[in-house]
Protein backbone atom coordinates (compact mmCIF):
# COMPACT_ATOMS: atom_id res chain seq x y z
CA UNK A 1 0.00 0.00 0.00
CA UNK A 2 1.34 3.45 -0.86
CA UNK A 3 2.27 5.26 2.49
CA UNK A 4 1.22 8.59 1.18
CA UNK A 5 -2.38 7.75 0.28
CA UNK A 6 -2.90 5.20 4.05
CA UNK A 7 -5.14 6.28 6.22
CA UNK A 8 -2.98 6.86 9.85
CA UNK A 9 -6.47 6.19 12.00
CA UNK A 10 -3.73 5.22 14.81
CA UNK A 11 -2.78 8.59 14.56
CA UNK A 12 -5.97 10.00 15.14
CA UNK A 13 -6.36 8.13 18.59
CA UNK A 14 -3.20 9.05 19.40
CA UNK A 15 -3.51 12.25 19.15
CA UNK A 16 -6.71 12.14 21.12
CA UNK A 17 -5.29 10.10 23.70
CA UNK A 18 -2.25 12.88 24.00
CA UNK A 19 -5.12 15.60 24.65
CA UNK A 20 -6.43 13.90 27.00
CA UNK A 21 -2.71 13.11 28.77
CA UNK A 22 -2.31 17.02 28.72
CA UNK A 23 -5.00 18.26 30.33
CA UNK A 24 -4.84 15.31 32.85
CA UNK A 25 -0.81 16.59 33.62
CA UNK A 26 -2.42 20.39 33.94
CA UNK A 27 -5.18 19.82 35.94
CA UNK A 28 -4.73 16.51 38.68
CA UNK A 29 -2.20 18.09 40.69
CA UNK A 30 -4.76 20.46 41.94
CA UNK A 31 -6.64 18.07 43.89
CA UNK A 32 -5.97 16.73 46.99
CA UNK A 33 -6.70 13.54 46.60
CA UNK A 34 -4.04 13.36 43.14
CA UNK A 35 -0.94 13.16 45.76
CA UNK A 36 -2.49 10.18 47.35
CA UNK A 37 -3.25 7.13 44.49
CA UNK A 38 0.37 5.90 43.84
CA UNK A 39 1.25 4.82 39.91
CA UNK A 40 -1.46 7.88 38.74
CA UNK A 41 1.06 10.81 40.24
CA UNK A 42 4.06 8.87 38.44
CA UNK A 43 2.08 8.71 35.32
CA UNK A 44 0.52 11.74 35.43
CA UNK A 45 3.80 14.20 36.08
CA UNK A 46 5.05 12.50 33.05
CA UNK A 47 2.92 14.70 31.09
CA UNK A 48 5.66 16.53 29.16
CA UNK A 49 5.80 13.30 27.11
CA UNK A 50 2.36 14.12 25.89
CA UNK A 51 4.08 17.53 24.36
CA UNK A 52 6.91 16.18 22.62
CA UNK A 53 4.86 13.25 21.04
CA UNK A 54 2.57 16.30 19.62
CA UNK A 55 5.30 17.88 18.28
CA UNK A 56 6.73 14.93 16.52
CA UNK A 57 3.52 13.47 15.57
CA UNK A 58 3.03 17.01 13.72
CA UNK A 59 6.52 16.74 11.61
CA UNK A 60 5.40 13.56 11.14
CA UNK A 61 1.91 13.89 9.35
CA UNK A 62 2.88 17.49 7.97
CA UNK A 63 5.73 15.42 6.20
CA UNK A 64 3.06 12.88 5.09
CA UNK A 65 0.49 15.48 3.61
CA UNK A 66 2.96 18.03 2.00
CA UNK A 67 6.08 15.98 0.57
CA UNK A 68 5.66 14.52 -2.68
CA UNK A 69 8.94 12.97 -2.75
CA UNK A 70 11.74 15.31 -1.57
CA UNK A 71 9.81 18.55 -2.73
CA UNK A 72 6.71 20.15 -1.47
CA UNK A 73 3.40 19.76 -2.88
CA UNK A 74 2.44 23.39 -2.80
CA UNK A 75 4.36 26.83 -2.36
CA UNK A 76 5.52 27.87 1.05
CA UNK A 77 3.25 30.85 1.28
CA UNK A 78 0.33 28.71 0.43
CA UNK A 79 1.63 26.29 3.40
CA UNK A 80 1.94 28.80 5.93
CA UNK A 81 -0.81 30.40 4.89
CA UNK A 82 -2.72 27.23 5.74
CA UNK A 83 -1.20 26.72 8.92
CA UNK A 84 -2.07 30.08 10.38
CA UNK A 85 -5.72 29.35 9.59
CA UNK A 86 -5.45 26.40 11.09
CA UNK A 87 -3.84 27.59 14.15
CA UNK A 88 -4.32 31.42 14.92
CA UNK A 89 -8.52 30.97 15.46
CA UNK A 90 -7.80 27.97 18.13
CA UNK A 91 -4.99 30.38 19.94
CA UNK A 92 -6.87 33.67 19.96
CA UNK A 93 -10.40 32.19 21.55
CA UNK A 94 -8.06 30.07 23.94
CA UNK A 95 -6.68 33.55 24.71
CA UNK A 96 -9.43 36.11 25.00
CA UNK A 97 -11.24 33.37 26.76
CA UNK A 98 -9.25 33.18 29.56
CA UNK A 99 -8.60 36.89 29.70
CA UNK A 100 -11.93 37.55 30.17
CA UNK A 101 -12.45 34.89 32.92
CA UNK A 102 -9.21 36.18 34.45
CA UNK A 103 -10.78 39.92 34.41
CA UNK A 104 -14.03 38.36 35.54
CA UNK A 105 -12.77 36.48 38.23
CA UNK A 106 -10.81 39.43 40.02
CA UNK A 107 -14.04 41.72 41.10
CA UNK A 108 -14.38 39.00 43.09
CA UNK A 109 -10.94 37.97 44.23
CA UNK A 110 -8.09 40.02 45.18
CA UNK A 111 -5.52 37.49 44.02
CA UNK A 112 -6.79 37.24 40.93
CA UNK A 113 -5.88 39.56 37.71
CA UNK A 114 -4.15 40.28 34.70
CA UNK A 115 -0.85 41.41 36.27
CA UNK A 116 -0.55 37.40 37.64
CA UNK A 117 1.95 35.03 35.56
CA UNK A 118 3.65 31.92 36.69
CA UNK A 119 7.28 30.93 35.58
CA UNK A 120 7.56 27.65 33.91
CA UNK A 121 9.32 25.42 36.43
CA UNK A 122 8.45 22.18 36.77
CA UNK A 123 11.19 21.85 39.51
CA UNK A 124 9.98 24.30 41.47
CA UNK A 125 6.23 23.13 41.57
CA UNK A 126 7.45 19.98 43.05
CA UNK A 127 9.41 22.01 45.99
CA UNK A 128 8.06 25.21 46.41
CA UNK A 129 5.17 26.02 44.13
CA UNK A 130 4.29 29.34 46.24
CA UNK A 131 7.39 30.78 44.05
CA UNK A 132 5.84 30.26 40.93
CA UNK A 133 3.72 33.31 40.95
CA UNK A 134 5.42 35.79 38.89
CA UNK A 135 4.26 39.67 38.94
CA UNK A 136 3.92 41.56 36.13
CA UNK A 137 4.72 45.48 35.89
CA UNK A 138 2.97 47.23 33.98
CA UNK A 139 5.48 47.44 30.87
CA UNK A 140 5.84 43.53 30.73
CA UNK A 141 1.46 43.37 30.81
CA UNK A 142 1.79 45.17 27.82
CA UNK A 143 4.88 43.27 25.91
CA UNK A 144 3.11 40.29 27.31
CA UNK A 145 -0.02 40.93 25.28
CA UNK A 146 1.78 42.26 22.12
CA UNK A 147 3.85 38.77 22.32
CA UNK A 148 0.59 36.72 23.20
CA UNK A 149 -1.47 38.25 19.98
CA UNK A 150 1.55 37.73 17.99
CA UNK A 151 2.40 33.89 18.49
CA UNK A 152 5.24 34.77 20.51
CA UNK A 153 5.07 34.06 24.07
CA UNK A 154 6.71 30.87 23.69
CA UNK A 155 10.36 33.07 22.94
CA UNK A 156 9.97 34.47 26.52
CA UNK A 157 12.05 31.96 29.18
CA UNK A 158 11.12 33.82 32.22
CA UNK A 159 6.94 33.22 32.52
CA UNK A 160 3.86 32.23 31.01
CA UNK A 161 0.54 34.18 31.28
CA UNK A 162 -2.94 33.61 31.20
CA UNK A 163 -3.58 30.65 29.39
CA UNK A 164 -0.33 29.01 29.79
CA UNK A 165 -0.19 25.60 27.73
CA UNK A 166 -1.10 28.08 25.20
CA UNK A 167 3.22 28.14 24.64
CA UNK A 168 2.74 24.74 22.77
CA UNK A 169 1.01 26.61 20.03
CA UNK A 170 3.45 29.66 19.64
CA UNK A 171 6.43 27.10 19.11
CA UNK A 172 4.02 24.85 17.08
CA UNK A 173 3.44 28.15 14.45
CA UNK A 174 7.23 28.62 14.57
CA UNK A 175 7.75 24.97 13.52
CA UNK A 176 5.41 25.60 10.68
CA UNK A 177 7.42 28.26 9.39
CA UNK A 178 10.72 26.57 9.44
CA UNK A 179 9.04 23.12 7.54
CA UNK A 180 9.30 24.71 4.04
CA UNK A 181 13.11 24.97 4.42
CA UNK A 182 13.63 21.43 6.61
CA UNK A 183 11.71 18.80 4.92
CA UNK A 184 13.22 18.81 1.62
CA UNK A 185 16.58 18.70 2.81
CA UNK A 186 15.64 15.98 5.65
CA UNK A 187 13.98 14.16 2.43
CA UNK A 188 16.71 14.69 0.11
CA UNK A 189 19.52 13.23 3.36
CA UNK A 190 20.74 10.00 2.09
CA UNK A 191 21.41 8.55 5.71
CA UNK A 192 18.61 9.42 7.56
CA UNK A 193 19.45 7.05 10.30
CA UNK A 194 22.44 8.96 10.92
CA UNK A 195 20.69 12.19 10.83
CA UNK A 196 17.91 11.18 13.16
CA UNK A 197 20.98 10.40 15.62
CA UNK A 198 22.29 13.87 15.15
CA UNK A 199 18.73 15.65 15.73
CA UNK A 200 18.77 13.69 19.09
CA UNK A 201 22.30 14.81 20.12
CA UNK A 202 21.05 18.45 19.44
CA UNK A 203 18.03 17.70 21.67
CA UNK A 204 20.33 16.40 24.89
CA UNK A 205 23.05 19.23 24.32
CA UNK A 206 20.48 21.90 25.91
CA UNK A 207 19.72 19.94 29.07
CA UNK A 208 23.22 18.54 29.40
CA UNK A 209 24.85 21.57 29.37
CA UNK A 210 22.46 22.57 32.97
CA UNK A 211 23.21 19.83 33.85
CA UNK A 212 27.06 19.73 33.34
CA UNK A 213 26.54 23.56 35.04
CA UNK A 214 24.64 22.00 37.98
CA UNK A 215 22.07 25.00 37.51
CA UNK A 216 18.55 24.40 37.30
CA UNK A 217 17.41 28.09 38.06
CA UNK A 218 14.18 28.60 36.92
CA UNK A 219 15.82 30.62 33.88
CA UNK A 220 17.26 27.78 32.43
CA UNK A 221 14.14 25.56 33.11
CA UNK A 222 12.17 28.08 31.06
CA UNK A 223 14.35 27.76 28.11
CA UNK A 224 14.26 23.94 28.26
CA UNK A 225 10.81 23.75 28.84
CA UNK A 226 9.57 26.07 25.75
CA UNK A 227 11.90 27.94 24.09
CA UNK A 228 11.03 26.79 20.44
CA UNK A 229 14.89 26.95 18.82
CA UNK A 230 15.40 24.17 21.84
CA UNK A 231 12.04 22.30 21.00
CA UNK A 232 12.53 22.88 17.22
CA UNK A 233 14.79 18.74 16.97
CA UNK A 234 11.89 17.33 18.00
CA UNK A 235 9.86 18.54 15.74
CA UNK A 236 11.75 17.35 13.02
CA UNK A 237 12.73 14.32 14.45
CA UNK A 238 9.26 13.62 13.59
CA UNK A 239 9.51 14.60 9.81
CA UNK A 240 12.58 12.31 9.59
CA UNK A 241 10.49 9.32 11.22
CA UNK A 242 8.52 9.64 8.22
CA UNK A 243 10.78 9.60 6.06
CA UNK A 244 12.34 6.60 6.96
CA UNK A 245 8.80 5.03 7.91
CA UNK A 246 7.67 5.52 4.31
CA UNK A 247 10.90 4.19 3.11
CA UNK A 248 10.60 0.54 4.97
CA UNK A 249 7.44 0.34 4.14
CA UNK A 250 7.80 1.12 0.36
CA UNK A 251 10.20 -2.02 0.60
CA UNK A 252 8.23 -4.32 2.62
CA UNK A 253 9.67 -4.44 6.00
CA UNK A 254 8.74 -3.82 9.21
CA UNK A 255 7.58 -5.09 12.95
CA UNK A 256 4.42 -7.94 12.38
CA UNK A 257 3.06 -10.29 14.86
CA UNK A 258 5.03 -10.82 18.00
CA UNK A 259 8.09 -8.73 17.25
CA UNK A 260 5.26 -5.58 17.06
CA UNK A 261 4.03 -7.15 20.63
CA UNK A 262 7.53 -7.21 21.96
CA UNK A 263 8.08 -3.57 20.83
CA UNK A 264 4.84 -2.74 22.72
CA UNK A 265 5.22 -4.45 25.81
CA UNK A 266 8.38 -3.44 25.60
CA UNK A 267 7.72 0.50 25.27
CA UNK A 268 5.37 0.55 28.18
CA UNK A 269 8.16 -0.77 30.54
CA UNK A 270 9.83 2.11 29.00
CA UNK A 271 7.77 4.87 29.64
CA UNK A 272 6.98 2.93 33.33
CA UNK A 273 10.70 3.00 34.46
CA UNK A 274 10.77 6.63 32.98
CA UNK A 275 7.72 8.00 35.03
CA UNK A 276 9.28 6.60 38.20
CA UNK A 277 12.60 8.15 37.63
CA UNK A 278 11.41 11.57 36.97
CA UNK A 279 9.09 11.69 39.82
CA UNK A 280 11.52 9.82 42.24
CA UNK A 281 14.99 10.79 40.49
CA UNK A 282 17.19 13.93 41.15
CA UNK A 283 16.79 16.80 39.32
CA UNK A 284 18.80 15.96 36.24
CA UNK A 285 16.48 13.27 35.13
CA UNK A 286 13.48 15.84 34.53
CA UNK A 287 15.71 17.85 32.95
CA UNK A 288 17.02 14.99 30.68
CA UNK A 289 13.79 13.49 29.77
CA UNK A 290 11.99 16.54 29.35
CA UNK A 291 14.70 17.50 26.38
CA UNK A 292 15.70 14.55 24.54
CA UNK A 293 16.00 11.31 26.55
CA UNK A 294 12.69 10.23 25.80
CA UNK A 295 12.81 10.99 22.05
CA UNK A 296 12.80 7.54 21.08
CA UNK A 297 9.96 6.13 23.14
CA UNK A 298 8.20 9.44 21.64
CA UNK A 299 9.13 8.09 17.78
CA UNK A 300 8.57 4.17 18.89
CA UNK A 301 4.66 5.50 19.75
CA UNK A 302 3.75 7.21 16.55
CA UNK A 303 5.39 4.71 14.43
CA UNK A 304 3.34 1.67 16.56
CA UNK A 305 0.37 3.76 15.80
CA UNK A 306 1.24 4.33 12.56
CA UNK A 307 1.32 1.07 12.00
CA UNK A 308 -1.76 0.00 13.26
CA UNK A 309 -4.44 -1.52 10.91
CA UNK A 310 -7.12 1.22 9.25
CA UNK A 311 -9.73 -1.37 8.11
CA UNK A 312 -12.05 -0.64 10.39
CA UNK A 313 -15.86 0.65 9.94
CA UNK A 314 -16.59 3.64 9.00
CA UNK A 315 -18.36 4.69 11.60
CA UNK A 316 -15.08 4.26 13.81
CA UNK A 317 -12.85 6.27 11.14
CA UNK A 318 -15.44 9.13 11.98
CA UNK A 319 -15.28 9.33 15.34
CA UNK A 320 -11.15 8.75 15.70
CA UNK A 321 -11.34 11.95 12.91
CA UNK A 322 -13.95 13.92 15.27
CA UNK A 323 -11.32 12.98 18.16
CA UNK A 324 -8.13 13.60 16.79
CA UNK A 325 -9.37 16.64 15.17
CA UNK A 326 -10.57 18.06 18.81
CA UNK A 327 -6.61 17.58 19.95
CA UNK A 328 -5.56 21.05 19.62
CA UNK A 329 -8.71 22.84 21.27
CA UNK A 330 -7.73 20.75 23.60
CA UNK A 331 -4.21 21.78 24.41
CA UNK A 332 -5.58 25.28 23.74
CA UNK A 333 -9.34 25.47 25.79
CA UNK A 334 -8.78 22.97 28.75
CA UNK A 335 -7.48 25.78 31.14
CA UNK A 336 -10.36 27.96 30.67
CA UNK A 337 -12.77 24.73 30.70
CA UNK A 338 -11.10 24.26 33.84
CA UNK A 339 -11.00 27.57 35.63
CA UNK A 340 -15.00 26.92 34.86
CA UNK A 341 -15.39 23.87 35.85
CA UNK A 342 -13.62 24.59 39.11
CA UNK A 343 -15.49 27.99 40.26
CA UNK A 344 -18.54 25.89 39.75
CA UNK A 345 -17.76 22.58 41.75
CA UNK A 346 -16.76 25.46 44.61
CA UNK A 347 -19.92 26.87 44.53
CA UNK A 348 -21.57 23.68 44.72
CA UNK A 349 -20.49 22.89 47.76
CA UNK A 350 -21.21 26.21 49.49
CA UNK A 351 -24.80 28.15 49.99
CA UNK A 352 -24.77 30.58 46.90
CA UNK A 353 -26.65 32.98 48.58
CA UNK A 354 -23.88 34.34 50.37
CA UNK A 355 -22.15 35.11 47.05
CA UNK A 356 -25.50 37.38 46.29
CA UNK A 357 -24.99 39.37 49.99
CA UNK A 358 -21.14 38.74 50.37
CA UNK A 359 -18.95 38.15 47.44
CA UNK A 360 -15.06 38.19 49.48
CA UNK A 361 -17.06 35.89 52.22
CA UNK A 362 -18.50 33.48 48.98
CA UNK A 363 -15.07 32.83 47.68
CA UNK A 364 -13.13 32.84 50.87
CA UNK A 365 -15.54 29.69 51.82
CA UNK A 366 -15.38 28.51 48.44
CA UNK A 367 -11.94 28.49 48.40
CA UNK A 368 -12.01 26.51 51.79
CA UNK A 369 -13.31 23.16 50.01
CA UNK A 370 -10.99 21.38 48.39
CA UNK A 371 -11.84 20.23 45.13
CA UNK A 372 -13.28 15.88 44.27
CA UNK A 373 -11.84 13.83 42.08
CA UNK A 374 -15.60 12.36 42.37
CA UNK A 375 -16.51 14.83 39.98
CA UNK A 376 -12.88 14.47 37.70
CA UNK A 377 -14.49 12.08 34.44
CA UNK A 378 -16.97 15.52 34.14
CA UNK A 379 -14.19 17.51 33.64
CA UNK A 380 -12.92 15.29 31.05
CA UNK A 381 -16.04 14.28 29.47
CA UNK A 382 -17.17 18.13 29.45
CA UNK A 383 -13.48 18.77 28.03
CA UNK A 384 -13.68 16.46 24.97
CA UNK A 385 -17.52 17.05 24.26
CA UNK A 386 -16.85 21.07 24.25
CA UNK A 387 -13.61 20.77 22.33
CA UNK A 388 -15.02 18.43 19.65
CA UNK A 389 -18.20 21.15 19.62
CA UNK A 390 -15.52 24.34 19.15
CA UNK A 391 -13.20 22.18 16.09
CA UNK A 392 -16.41 21.54 14.15
CA UNK A 393 -18.52 25.15 14.86
CA UNK A 394 -16.16 27.49 15.34
CA UNK A 395 -12.65 26.21 14.45
CA UNK A 396 -13.34 24.40 11.32
CA UNK A 397 -15.60 27.09 10.24
CA UNK A 398 -13.31 30.20 10.42
CA UNK A 399 -10.41 28.89 8.96
CA UNK A 400 -12.81 28.11 5.78
CA UNK A 401 -13.91 31.88 6.53
CA UNK A 402 -9.95 32.73 6.19
CA UNK A 403 -8.66 30.65 3.77
CA UNK A 404 -11.55 31.57 1.10
CA UNK A 405 -12.10 35.18 1.88
CA UNK A 406 -9.46 37.44 3.45
CA UNK A 407 -6.71 34.77 2.77
CA UNK A 408 -7.62 33.49 -0.49
CA UNK A 409 -5.30 35.30 -2.84
CA UNK A 410 -1.91 33.48 -1.04
CA UNK A 411 -3.80 29.93 -1.19
CA UNK A 412 -2.90 27.24 -3.51
CA UNK A 413 -5.18 24.00 -3.46
CA UNK A 414 -2.99 20.92 -2.89
CA UNK A 415 -3.85 17.74 -4.84
CA UNK A 416 -4.53 16.18 -1.66
CA UNK A 417 -7.04 18.66 -1.48
CA UNK A 418 -8.07 18.49 -5.04
CA UNK A 419 -9.21 14.83 -4.70
CA UNK A 420 -11.40 15.95 -1.18
CA UNK A 421 -8.97 13.86 1.33
CA UNK A 422 -8.19 17.07 3.47
CA UNK A 423 -8.54 15.06 6.86
CA UNK A 424 -4.96 14.83 7.31
CA UNK A 425 -4.10 18.20 6.12
CA UNK A 426 -6.47 19.80 8.57
CA UNK A 427 -4.89 17.36 11.41
CA UNK A 428 -0.98 17.88 10.85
Amino acid sequence: MNAEKERFIGLEWLRFFLGVYLVMFHTLPFYEEYTQLSGLVEFTELGFFATSSFFALSGFLLAHVYLDGNKLREPPVSFMTKRFANLYPIHIFGLASCVVLISLTGLFDSNTDLSVAYRSDDLLKRTAPELLKYKLSDFQIAVNAVLQVTLLQAWNPVYLAYNGPLWSISALFFFYLTFPWFAPRLAAAKHKVGLLLIIWAACLIPPLLVVLNDDYSSIWIGFLHHFPLLRLPVFLAGIVAYLLFRDYRLMGTGLRGPRKLMAVIALGFGVAIAAEVNWRGESHWYVLLHNGLLLPMVLSVIILCAMASSAQSERHIKWARRLGAASLPMFALHTPIFIVFRRLEMLANIDVNLCFTNAAACVAEAKGHPLSLTYYPLLLLACIILCVIFQEQIGNRTRQWLLQGPLSRWVVKSKRETSGNTNALRAA
